[in-house]
């Protein structure tokens, strides 16, 4: 995705209490209390929880993620809800973020406190383009994109069930509600799917007529008389281009990883995020058993004037390598000068120290299966897993070891690793 830099949100209250955004001279939601706002609107407009009730994924899609309590609302009612779907993906953009610190001014006294704590651990640097957290074990899936609506919007590829269109007023954020924008709403609808706003004016209501919207005005709350709804219902629905990556909608969702290095483990573990099943097979033994055998890696810093795809690559993967790894990295009982021996690479001492400080939390759970040598010789041991659990193979103890002695040598911002490229 294209790059622009990040200029933080500012936070504000008003001497009641409101939270302003001085940059926009607007706030970030009425006075009556942002989870009414969340429920009335964004929740109630799009008709959920019903809507979601039984379903394998939903997905929503909000422009304008601000404080982040329409998110926290939806994982609230997702919570509570009995029938709720079995994997909640909700997609945000937003171009002015919060530091950590105001966010967790902005929720000081939360009605969702152990949800807003948990987002605002879990908030990420303010650095452009996407940024995957996860939830719940993985049920719950954030993805926020900081950056502009314009530049993130045309390169989402995501199959939208519902639209949360929260940005500031359009007289305050024009930008937010150009037409245009608007329009790009209708090539990511998923057929059935609604949308909901706070905001009634003119130029929102024709923008989603024109993205293939039915729309329609009901009562407001928090002192808007009316709010918009809308339902998608295209006259004509486009082929997609030939090529590219489409969503996979099928009820059984199934992969084949071959290769279980490093990179093997990571393509199985990260679709097992998205609710597939996956079979990995390798030649070797055990898992990790060849390049990706290293007992210990390192990351270097790697900073690039254009901040070209390269440079963007080494970005995420080190931030997604601090958000899974940081917590072992935290409670990895291990001393400096153990960690330096482990990282100097010499020899058996390196085998040796590393079981000493291997971390005390055990790996994710991975929907996968294990397929080596023996097991591929074997048609009656089809070694599968359901979503959610882990399989383990015969003689991946080393294995494990040694993709914790990796997790516990990265340091936690800024950072790509060297030496096996072909994992990377």
């Amino acid at each position: 995705m294209k790059t622009a830099p990040i200029t933080p949100g500012r936070l504000a209250f008003s001497p009641d209490g409101v939270p302003l955004a001085p940059e926009f001279g607007d706030v970030y939601h009425p006075a009556a209390g942002a989870l009414q706002q969340a429920h009335h609107v964004f929740l109630g407009g799009n008709r959920l929880p019903a809507r979601w009730g039984g379903r394998g994924r939903f997905v929503i899609l909000e422009t304008g993620f601000g404080l982040g309590n329409n998110f926290l609302a939806t994982w609230d009612a997702w919570q509570r809800d009995p029938q709720r779907c079995e994997r909640l993906v909700f997609v945000s953009i937003e171009k002015h973020p919060l530091t950590r610190e105001d966010l967790a001014r902005a929720h000081a006294a939360s009605p969702l406190p152990e949800l807003a704590r948990a987002l605002v651990s879990a908030w990420p640097l303010s650095t452009p383009n996407l940024h995957p957290i996860a939830f719940e074990g993985g049920r719950v899936q954030l993805l926020l994109g900081f950056g502009d609506v314009a530049l993130l919007l045309p390169q989402l590829v995501v199959s939208v069930d519902a639209f949360f269109l929260d940005g500031f007023a359009p007289a305050r954020n024009p930008e937010m509600w150009e037409p245009r924008r608007l329009q790009r709403l209708g090539r990511l609808a998923a057929p059935g799917a609604t949308a909901a706003t706070w905001s009634a004016a003119r130029v929102v209501r024709d923008g989603l007529s024109a993205a293939g919207f039915t729309v329609e005005t009901t009562a407001g709350t928090g002192g808007k008389r009316d709010i918009t709804v809308a339902r998608f219902t295209p006259r004509h629905i486009a082929v997609p281009p030939p090529g590219g990556w489409h969503a996979h909608d099928a009820a059984s969702r199934e992969a084949l990883v071959i290769g279980a290095g490093l990179a093997g483990c990571a393509a199985a573990w990260a679709l097992s995020q998205q609710g597939w099943q996956c079979q990995l097979l390798d030649r070797a033994a055990e898992p990790a058993d060849v390049t990706s055998g290293n007992p210990a890696g390192l990351f270097h810093g790697s900073f690039h004037r254009d901040d070209g795809p390269h440079a963007r690559t080494l970005r995420a993967a080190a931030l997604a390598t601090e958000r899974l790894a940081g917590a072992w990295i935290a409670q990895a009982e291990c001393p400096a000068s153990s960690l330096a021996a482990c990282a100097s690479n010499r020899g058996g001492r390196t085998t040796r120290r590393a079981r000493q400080w291997r971390p005390s939390r055990s790996p994710p759970a991975i929907s996968t299966g294990w397929t080596g040598p023996s097991r591929a010789r074997s048609p009656a041991s089809p070694c599968r897993a359901a979503p959610g659990s882990t399989r383990a193979a015969a003689g991946s103890r080393r294995a494990t070891m040694r993709a914790n002695c990796l997790r516990a040598v990265l340091p936690l911002s800024g950072w790509h690793r060297r030496g096996d490229h072909r994992a990377a």
